[in-house]
């Protein structure tokens, strides 16, 4: 997500990125504001890869009502944007009624369907209305990612095996995340995916401070000594489950 601090300093972000051996960035827009800044971003002299989506957050699923299938339609005939989400549902606070927020990512999810688009799902407290959903939706034809994952061990393994693949953010790092470590060290390595979710949730390393990029090294190398595996061949297994749920190459 583009945040007014990631912009600040966006040309050190990128250095640091490439320094620590990220290739490739794909930054999520949840929401229209998020969208414009990601637009009005100049990448055109960057040396990291940037793709982009965008969906509607479970807590601006009211805005469904600004979109259009035109609009949709001629953002993803944008090579740079890839994937549809961050959408979901989240039961945390009920910011938007919960009906509201199906709507919105039933919506979605039929669009990226129709579009043979990969779906990053966002899910809190939320686990079993997401399943049902996920449930109609052909993950063959439009693969779902479950972002930062939360869940448990049994979440992620349930999900697993409807086809998804479930990706790992800082909050995996943090002292009361065993359930989350828990469902990284009981995965196939071809469904799990590490990522940022940055600005928000710093690895326990550098919580207090902006989460940027980078740091997806960090908690790639955190989940191969979780599960007892060698960090360059981890990392390598997960470079390849991206490139091949994003179609990248």
């Amino acid at each position: 997500m583009v945040s007014k601090q990631l912009k600040q300093k966006f040309t050190d972000v990128l250095q640091s990125a490439r320094f620590n051996g990220v290739e490739k960035i794909l930054s999520i827009s949840a929401d229209l504001q998020e969208l414009r800044e990601t637009q009005s971003l100049d990448i055109s002299k960057s040396r990291v890869k940037i793709y982009f989506s965008f969906g509607l957050h479970p807590y601006s699923a009211k805005h469904l009502c600004e979109i259009s299938g035109k609009m949709l339609d001629d953002l993803f005939s944008r090579k740079e944007f890839i994937a549809v989400g961050e959408v979901g549902l989240d039961y945390y606070r009920e910011v938007v009624p919960k009906e509201e927020q199906k709507k919105t990512f039933k919506y979605f999810l039929d669009y990226a369907a129709s579009r043979s688009l990969p779906v990053c799902v966002h899910c809190r407290d939320a686990y079993e209305d997401v399943v049902k959903m996920l449930k109609t939706h052909s993950v063959d034809n439009s693969p779902v990612i479950m972002h930062c994952f939360s869940g448990t061990k049994d979440h992620a393994l349930a999900l697993e095996n409807m086809g998804c693949y479930i990706s790992f953010s800082g909050n995996i790092t943090f002292p009361k995340s065993d359930d989350v470590r828990l469902a990284a060290v009981s995965l196939k390595d071809t469904t799990i995916l590490t990522e940022t979710d940055c600005p928000y949730l710093s690895p326990q390393w550098k919580r207090g401070k902006m989460n940027e990029p980078s740091n997806v090294a960090g908690i790639t190398d955190y989940i191969a000594e979780l599960r007892g595996e060698s960090k360059t061949v981890f990392a390598e297994r997960v470079y390849l489950n991206a490139n091949k749920v994003f179609g990248l190459e």
